[in-house]
């Protein structure tokens, strides 16, 4: 019989196996318990142990999230919330500055490590800074809390530099060609040498947040940089005060630190938006502007849905995946972004993966779509293969996609559905190996998904 750690006994069995797949547990024996992720030994966060729009604390942080922050100061006029948009997982941290403190939550006590330090982190922001300061988002700390010249921050014209900076000074080490897209997930991995004299930083950033190591969109290195002699903690938020970063925000997702060498992804993953959008035809409504689904920017496909009926299917295929042939798919997960024109009266009528045909439903036909404001809603997930078995070449075909149908609950008038935007996130394991579930026999508890 399988035994589950205490603080990873609130998990059914697919939760179990997404945060193995995190590398955030692992099966020691007979037993499932906790871990840091890849090569991060010394600490990892994944925040998918928090609670929507919760305040992070030193108290709530850890658990299944991982190592719990041990100092958070978050500062008069910021927040520092649990959030589920612009992160890897289903939740991640959110930082959102009110432009005159500054705000961050941390890891210390790591040691005063005087050799390298690796450091993993998916991140987003809502904007990219104005005026004449940067957005100070990461920094590596010293023993006694002080700068240790690997500090990261998006500068005023959206590329990235690694310095340091103070009293509106800023020092640059390294910069990136490549420009930040604001609400745009990377992932930023990069290493500290803290030598006092001859400290280095080298850094790689990848703009498909699963890529596997080598896989970077851009790669820098700088050397005989004078550097903090050690590094004793990390600290994600804003290390600026200026007016001008107020109410920019910051997402930071899947945080690790090692001393063991470049920590890389978790399982692999391939994300691709929809590459074309069609009505499908049969009983229902039509839907009208198809293409409009294909975009995200807030121009909608929609379908007039008369009273108490419903829309036909909007189908959605051709995402141009490319995973590797010889890989096992373990997970699915699609993102809607969508809404409805009235409050409570549209709900999901089904929503299946195409092979070419439909196979497997998920949907949630008793929570009505939002209302008026385009939200995300996730199916599906990590671990999630829809009632049935999938294959690289199934997956790559042009026919591979998603459909989704809306049901009026209105007995009086017609409302409208309206979709923006549809994409999918394929788990897969490379070299044909077994996804993990097949070694964890647990009996699972319910789950409400939307």
């Amino acid at each position: 019989m399988i035994k589950v750690a205490p603080a990873l006994r609130d998990y059914n069995e697919s939760e179990l196996v997404s945060l193995i797949k995190q590398g955030l547990a692992r099966v020691d024996g007979d037993s499932i318990v906790p871990t840091i992720s890849g090569r991060a030994n010394l600490r990892a966060n994944t925040h998918e142990g928090g609670i929507l729009a919760a305040t992070i604390s030193t108290g709530n942080s850890g658990g299944a999230s991982g190592d719990a922050y041990d100092t958070i100061s978050i500062g008069a006029g910021n927040t520092f919330i649990f959030d589920g948009t612009n992160v890897k997982g289903k939740l991640g941290a959110k930082f959102t500055s009110g432009g005159t403190t500054t705000g961050y939550i941390s890891w210390t006590a790591l040691g005063a490590i005087t050799t390298d330090v690796w450091f993993r982190t998916y991140f987003a922001v809502s904007a990219i800074p104005t005026i004449s300061t940067w957005f100070d988002m990461l920094r590596p700390i010293v023993s006694g809390g002080g700068r240790s010249g690997g500090d990261v921050g998006v500068r005023t014209d959206g590329t990235l530099r690694w310095g340091s900076g103070s009293s509106g000074t800023e020092v640059v080490a390294i910069r990136s060609t490549t420009v930040i897209a604001p609400n745009t997930i990377y992932r930023l991995e990069w290493r500290v040498d803290p030598h006092a004299t001859l400290g280095e930083i080298e850094w790689w950033l990848y703009d498909e947040p699963g890529a596997p190591i080598g896989d970077h969109v851009e790669t820098k290195s700088a050397g005989s940089l004078v550097n903090s002699g050690n590094i004793d903690g990390f600290r994600m938020g804003n290390g600026a005060t200026a007016a001008n970063i107020s109410g920019l925000s910051a997402w930071f997702d899947n945080v690790a630190i090692s001393t063991d060498g470049q920590i890389g992804p978790g399982l692999p993953e391939q994300t691709r938006g929809v590459g074309a959008a069609v009505d499908g035809g049969g009983i229902g409504s039509q839907w009208f502007n198809v293409d409009n689904a294909e975009v995200e920017d807030t121009l909608v496909a929609n379908s007039l849905v008369q009273a108490q009926d419903q829309s036909r299917f909007l189908k959605c295929i051709d995402f141009g995946f490319t995973i590797p042939t010889d890989a096992t798919i373990n997970g699915i997960e699609v993102r809607i972004k969508k809404a409805a024109d009235a409050e409570d009266v549209i709900v999901d009528n089904g929503v299946n993966l195409l092979s070419p045909g439909p196979v497997g439903e998920e949907g949630d036909f008793a929570t009505a779509w939002p209302w008026d404001v385009l939200t995300n809603i996730i199916y599906g997930g990590p671990s999630s293969l829809w009632g049935d078995t999938w294959t690289p070449a199934e997956i790559n075909a042009s026919t591979f996609g998603v459909q989704v149908g809306a049901l009026s609950t209105d007995p009086l008038i017609e409302n409208q559905p309206w979709i923006d935007y549809v994409e999918m996130t394929v788990y897969y394991t490379e070299n044909g190996g077994p996804p993990p579930s097949t070694i964890i026999p647990l009996r699972s508890r319910s789950v409400v998904r939307r």
